[in-house]
C-alpha cells in the first residue's frame, strides 16, 4: 500500500463509501460499479477507481462491478474496525457528555475506556457507564490509542501537553485552538462553530 496516496480528503471518503455499501448490502444489492458509487455520492468516478486500487487488490467485473461484500470486507480490515482502540476523553461538560453518550463508536473500532475533568462535580460519577476520573490521573492509563480533547480553548493546549506526555500518539481536539504538538502525533481537529459559519455563508453566496 502506498501511504503517500491517502491524502485527507481520501480517507474521509471511506468511512462514507462503508455506510453507502452497507445500506446497499442490507437491499439484497450483491455487486456495484464505481460509476453508479460516484454518481449516488457525488464523487468523481476516477475518484472512486484510485480510493479503491489503494485498498484493494481485486477489480472489477465488466458490466457487473465490484462484489459488495468484498469491498466493505476491504474498507473494514483498511480502517481497522475490527480492532479495537483504546480511547479516553478529556472534558466531561456538555458536549463531552454528548460524546460519551454517542452509541456509534463501536462500529468504528473505538471503545472509551476512561473520562477525565477537573470538576469534583463529575469526578467519580459514571456517564453512559464511562467512569469520570481526575486529570491529574490520565498518565495512569495505558495502550491508549486516541485521546478526545473536549475542554475550553484556555485549558487544550496544555491538556494536550499531557495527553503527549502520556504516549498517546492522536488526539480529536473538539477545542477551538490550534494545537502544537511533537512530530508523530497525529491531530484532528473539529471547529463546530467555524463550521456552522462557513455553512451559513455558502449557504447566503449559493442563494444570491
Amino acid at each position: 500500500m502506498n501511504y503517500k496516496e491517502l491524502t485527507r480528503n481520501r480517507m474521509n471518503r471511506y468511512p462514507l463509501y462503508l455506510k453507502y455499501l452497507i445500506l446497499k448490502k442490507n437491499s439484497n444489492q450483491q455487486t456495484i460499479s464505481p460509476t453508479d458509487i460516484a454518481l449516488d455520492l457525488k464523487i468523481s468516478k476516477e475518484s472512486v477507481r484510485k480510493d479503491f486500487q489503494v485498498i484493494s487488490k481485486e477489480s472489477g467485473l465488466p458490466k457487473v462491478g465490484r462484489k459488495i461484500d468484498h469491498l466493505i470486507r476491504d474498507i473494514e480490515n483498511f480502517l481497522g474496525y475490527h480492532k479495537k482502540t483504546k480511547a479516553i476523553l478529556i472534558g466531561a461538560g456538555n458536549l463531552g457528555k454528548a460524546i460519551l453518550s454517542y452509541k456509534g463508536f463501536d462500529d468504528y473500532g473505538i471503545e472509551i475506556v476512561a473520562a477525565f475533568d477537573s470538576s469534583i462535580k463529575v469526578i467519580g460519577k459514571k456517564i453512559n457507564n464511562i467512569q469520570v476520573y481526575s486529570i491529574d490521573e490520565i498518565t495512569k492509563f495505558k495502550d491508549i490509542g486516541v485521546a478526545i480533547i473536549s475542554v475550553p480553548k484556555d485549558n487544550a493546549q496544555e491538556i494536550a501537553d499531557l495527553v503527549v506526555k502520556s504516549g498517546i500518539k492522536a488526539i480529536y481536539n473538539f477545542s477551538p485552538i490550534y494545537l502544537v504538538v511533537d512530530d508523530g502525533v497525529l491531530v484532528e481537529t473539529v471547529d463546530i462553530a467555524s463550521s456552522i459559519a462557513y455553512l451559513s455563508a455558502k449557504r447566503r453566496l449559493k442563494g444570491e
